[in-house]
């Protein structure tokens, strides 16, 4: 793809000023520099002269260990694609730590802005020291609206300005353009912090791909800041691999493969040398010949190597299907003499009979060695009739695959009915569905999850009930169970439930003894009434007319973040509980503690926004039971700017739904719900983790 000349403005100095300082309310100042010298550049700059050769000046050491931030919105965690940067690093054996600050719909306006959440969490990582900042102009900067077209780019002036005070280098992170048959491109108003969408207008993805490469040029030419242009990845890889598709369902996100193939281009503008062996050590569940496929285009785009040719053609799913051979395992599948599962082919074995249509019901099966899938598609237990056996993992590890059913169930067992599952490890896999969960999709009649775990290296994403751990439950069990994973619904469609060890649970169900540290994130963009929940341990507790979930012991640590544009969505977000609705019984929510951080940008005025330490908001017809729960007191000052001063406010649970805060009776907790100091929480938590083995 050509670029075209932009014909875009070049903003004066001046200019930039003016509207950033305007932007940040006269908070920053010294955007340019007042002496009359031009900033200089450092020994190790990686934008060089055309020509010039300064590669080793820009590697004092062999293999130099790198801090890299991105900054950005959807488009930089979908799929969690920071940290699949660092492990492609990691897989070759270097020394690299990123780390995102990634809010959906974020525009840079907002992410200087000292009255914006992310705009603090930017403030803060600017205390930080990093060798990299990436930065990711938005996808509302287009040619219909000039105010937030020159507010963006003065605001990315700031931000570069920021970022060079920490000693950073900043690095463009040029996104794509929306697919054909994706909705319009939104026009905005506005200053681009309080930007609203006030229509759309129709553009091809050629054309779209093209501005948007337009857009990141211009800022590598105000900021002399390089660019990695994912613009002319995505094109390429559309219109020559139209098989493998770089867009996941809405069209306009990047599906896992555009992630990845983003990591891959990260990686060689990083460390200028080709991301296929890395790509051959780690592909995220990815099949071999489509991550090297995505590594050697995204070799062509960044460093110039010859384009990949030769076709390939992914499986039904989007990628081509586990191709490890079944094979019988031994054991006849009693209490005492198990089914053994000793490697990969006893496992496909154990799928295969599932898809024969096998319950299981009544055998057992111990696993005692770690599966490795080697990648690809792989249809899960229990998809066609629901598991309802016994399944030991014993500890060891299942990992290197994709599960992928959006219209249904998602988990290395899609279903399960009153069936016992322990000692399960996944790790390296990725799962996608309406009811999405690493270990169940859904789980039902009296089944039982216990001492499971999910690493950091999985990822859970999904647009109905999502979990960590299970997607959705009826009547049953998780207890003992760890979250690394970043967990992650994204909807326009209605409901959605995500949480970092269960997203809904229902039926007198019962969560005990977990421990979740990945992020929880939820984009509701539903134009309709609806509900978008969000808690570190379990998304939405209840339904109406059914028995509700009783969680004890339990741990959240990572952040929970709702994002949403639409005026129609409610947000409900909690460090344990996004939201309580039991019909008929009262929950329990007992000795459970929070140190993650909650945020909510909802947009929804009709509703109390319901944000609170333990649960967001409860909203049953008997009550729910906190009982010797605590939190710190992170989220108190939302309140305060929101409703004023109020010593209410510290640790609560927000008001009852359709009511004002002011004036609920809900929100008011026991007295032995308590904020704790820092070392007094560890020191609880220590003994829940140590019940976990630490």
């Amino acid at each position: 793809m050509k670029r075209k000349s932009m014909g875009v403005r070049l903003l004066k100095r001046c200019l930039f000023c003016a509207l950033a300082c305007a932007l940040m309310g006269g908070a920053f100042v010294g955007c340019a520099r007042d002496d009359g010298e031009e900033p200089k550049e450092s020994e190790n700059d990686l934008q060089t002269e055309e020509g010039s050769d300064t590669k080793e000046e820009t590697k004092p050491r062999e293999y130099p260990a790198l801090r890299i931030l991105f900054i950005g919105n959807s488009l930089t965690y979908y799929n969690d694609m920071p940290a699949m940067v660092m492990n492609l690093g990691l897989a070759m054996g270097r020394d690299i730590y990123t780390e995102k600050i990634a809010v959906g719909s974020a525009t840079m306006c907002q992410q200087i802005s000292t009255t914006t959440d992310v705009g603090e969490q930017v403030a803060e990582a600017m205390e930080k020291e990093w060798d990299f900042v990436v930065v990711q102009p938005s996808r509302r900067i287009t040619d219909q609206e000039q105010t937030v077209y020159d507010a963006e780019f003065a605001a990315g002036q700031v931000l570069d300005e920021m970022i060079k005070r920490t000693g950073a280098k900043t690095v463009i992170y040029n996104t794509w353009g929306n697919n054909n048959n994706a909705p319009g491109v939104f026009v905005m108003n506005n200053d681009g912090v309080n930007a609203t969408k006030t229509g759309s207008y129709t553009i091809s993805r050629f054309d779209h791909n093209l501005w948007m490469q337009q857009i990141g040029q211009t800022f590598s030419e105000v900021l002399s800041a390089p660019v990695v242009d994912t613009a002319e990845l995505f094109e390429f890889m559309v219109t020559k691999q139209p098989a493998v598709n770089m867009y996941y369902t809405d069209e306009r996100h990047p599906s896992l493969y555009g992630s990845f193939a983003v990591a891959c281009a990260f990686y060689d503008f990083f460390y200028e040398e080709s991301a296929i062996e890395a790509a051959k050590r780690y592909h995220v569940g990815i099949d071999d010949n489509v991550a090297e496929l995505l590594a050697r285009a995204a070799d062509h785009i960044v460093l110039g190597s010859d384009a990949p040719t030769d076709p390939v053609i992914p499986g039904q799913n989007g990628t081509a299907a586990v191709s490890v051979e079944p094979e019988a395992w031994t054991g006849t599948g009693t209490k005492t003499d198990p089914y053994v599962i000793a490697g990969a082919r006893n496992f496909m074995y154990l799928v295969k009979k599932s898809n024969e249509g096998e319950s299981f019901s009544g055998r057992y099966i111990k696993q005692v060695a770690n599966v490795d899938l080697k990648g690809g598609e792989l249809t899960p237990v229990g998809k066609l009739t629901p598991f309802e056996g016994s399944y030991d993992g014993g500890g060891y590890s299942v990992t290197d695959y994709s599960i992928t059913d959006m219209t249904g169930s998602a988990g290395l067992f899609a279903q399960t009915k009153g069936a016992t599952l322990s000692n399960i490890v996944i790790g390296n896999a990725t799962f996608k569905g309406k009811y999405a969960g690493a270990i169940v999709g859904t789980a039902k009649s009296g089944t039982t999850v216990s001492g499971c775990r999910v690493l950091e290296s999985a990822s859970v994403e999904g647009s109905g009930s999502v979990g960590g751990i299970v997607g959705e439950m009826d009547a049953s069990t998780v207890q003992g169970c760890i979250n690394d994973t970043t967990v992650t619904a994204v909807t326009t469609g209605g409901h959605c439930y995500v949480g970092g060890i269960v997203g809904l649970a229902k039926g007198k169900s019962l969560i005990t003894l977990c421990y979740n540290e990945g992020t929880v994130t939820v984009t509701n963009e539903t134009p309709n009434a609806c509900n978008g929940c969000g808690g570190g341990i379990l998304g939405c507790e209840g339904a109406s007319g059914s028995g509700g979930c009783d969680v004890t012991e339990c741990v959240n640590r990572g952040l929970i973040l709702f994002t949403s544009t639409s005026t129609k969505v409610r947000s409900y977000t909690g460090g344990i509980i996004g939201r309580a609705s039991a019909g008929n019984t009262a929950a329990t929510v007992r000795n459970c503690y929070n140190t993650g951080d909650i945020k909510s940008n909802s947009k929804n005025t009709s509703y109390t926004k319901g944000i609170g330490q333990i649960c967001g908001v409860y909203v049953n017809k008997v009550g729910i039971k906190l009982e010797y729960c605590y939190g710190l007191d992170t989220v108190s000052h939302t309140l305060t700017e929101t409703y004023g001063a109020d010593p209410r406010y510290s640790n609560y649970v927000a008001g009852k739904e359709g009511s004002s805060f002011s004036t609920s009776d809900y929100f008011r907790l026991s007295d032995k719900l308590n904020l704790k100091t820092s070392a007094e929480l560890e020191a609880m938590i220590k003994v829940i983790t140590d019940q976990l083995g630490g």
